[in-house]
């Protein structure tokens, strides 16, 4: 689903419908037939203030241990996730994408909804998933991650960030393989120095479109190491900005298909539904 095609649709002033009302034989009101005019506007106004009160959500996921079996699992992991967004008619739309002829090494989706930090804070964390590939000949079961990060922008985000602190590349995007399906550096990568934090976006053709998203996320990560800092004054910026993976024990949770289980190490919930949470998208079974 499309923000700006969503909202485009969404957004119209009511000046401009009490305009359309003014003229007679209009193929606007003759669509709507009898409709009371009273009650457009104000099913708009709702419409428009309902808008106001979703919440903005950064989702990001890449590839932890595991190589090509890594990547096959974060691919599965955000089509599990575009389901569960279809059910709940959530807004969905992909800024940064690094994908292979195998999966998916890298994206970033921007997630609008009401209550959807509520559902996506506890998919923060290292996701772990236990099979036995096709091309495994001996049967053994290979073990592979991928990390989901969730950032959640407010509404007055951070917007002091010094300039001087964070370094702007361009490049061209690429598709699967590393092909180019832009002959121009509309792509845009910025690193925040002092935290180390780095932030992409080509979704956009336009150069200043892919920065103002690139920004965005980078305030919304910010934000977050801040908030890590007051929790946990002990630990340094770099470790609060890290999730920790550099096992295979590392998890929240464990998808483990040789078993048919699936086990949220946050709640100790155990399924094996796993077709209907992997392939449906149903997290509320787990």
């Amino acid at each position: 689903m499309n923000f700006n095609l969503e909202f485009k649709n969404l957004f119209i002033k009511k000046r401009k419908i009490k305009e359309l009302m003014k003229i007679k034989n209009n193929f606007f009101l003759n669509s709507l037939k009898m409709t009371n005019k009273k009650e457009i506007i104000s099913k708009i106004s709702e419409m428009i203030k309902e808008t106001k009160q979703l919440e903005t959500v950064y989702m990001e996921l890449r590839e932890g241990i595991g190589g090509v079996e890594s990547e096959m699992f974060c691919e599965k992991l955000y089509k599990m996730y575009i389901k569960f967004f279809e059910r709940k008619k959530i807004l969905t739309e992909v800024i940064s994408l690094k994908k292979t002829t195998n999966g998916i090494k890298r994206i970033v989706l921007r997630v609008k909804g009401k209550g959807i930090f509520d559902d996506l804070k506890d998919e923060t964390g290292v996701h772990r998933i236990q099979r036995v590939p096709n091309s495994e000949k001996r049967g053994r079961v290979h073990t592979s991650t991928c990390i989901v990060e969730v950032h959640k922008v407010k509404e007055q985000v951070r917007s002091n960030i010094n300039r001087r602190e964070i370094k702007i590349e361009t490049y061209k995007s690429s598709g699967p393989g590393g092909q180019s399906v832009n002959k121009t550096n509309s792509a845009v990568r910025i690193t925040h120095i002092p935290t180390g934090i780095v932030v992409e976006c080509q979704k956009e053709r336009s150069q200043m479109e892919n920065r103002r998203y690139a920004m965005n996320l980078l305030k919304a990560k910010i934000d977050k190491s801040e908030i890590l800092k007051k929790e946990e004054k002990q630990k340094s910026i770099r470790e609060n900005n890290k999730i920790p993976f550099s096992t295979r024990s590392a998890k929240i949770k464990t998808y483990n298909l040789v078993k048919n289980t699936i086990k949220n190490h946050l709640n100790g919930k155990k399924t094996n539904r796993v077709k209907e949470v992997l392939d449906g998208g149903r997290l509320e079974f787990i």
